[in-house]
């Protein structure tokens, strides 16, 4: 289950870092309206829409996919100069995932026990795994195809 109080402290903390002395002040800049962000630094709401997190993750200067990855028990990760601006380019089927407890890419993202190092190490691992497994399905299913002629 994704942690919204957990994003809701990062975000009130990076508010305040960046000199942002009320939430009015940041909702101007990131063109969010003020109950908005108050829902977002209170963890009151558990979705929004994808343009809200993204406008969010600009205005907290944020990498794309910091916001999930801080609901998700990871960090945000600040952007650096040049690097591309966030966009609302989570599709529903991204967001559904996100939300799925049982999703093994989701339960090493939570694990609190890893280090980030782990992660990327399992997650590439996982990755491959499922590339194998693509390509050997793609070989029988062409086997087959060939079988059948």
């Amino acid at each position: 289950m994704a942690d919204w109080s957990r994003l809701a402290k990062y975000v009130t903390a990076r508010r305040v870092a960046l000199g942002f002395s009320s939430r009015d002040s940041l909702a101007a800049q990131a063109q969010l309206s003020p109950r908005t962000l108050a829902d977002i630094e209170t963890g009151r709401r558990d979705r929004y829409h994808p343009s809200t997190i993204a406008a969010l993750e600009r205005a907290m200067r944020w990498k794309q996919g910091s916001v999930f990855a801080t609901v998700a028990g990871g960090e945000p990760t600040v952007a650096m100069a040049g690097d591309p601006m966030p966009t609302a380019m989570y599709d529903r089927e991204f967001l559904e995932l996100l939300q799925s407890p049982d999703e093994p890419l989701i339960k090493v993202i939570r694990d609190p026990q890893l280090s980030d190092e782990q992660k990327a190490r399992i997650i590439r691992t996982l990755i491959a795994e499922q590339e194998r497994f693509a390509r050997a399905r793609v070989n029988e299913l062409i086997r087959d195809a060939l079988a059948d002629e």
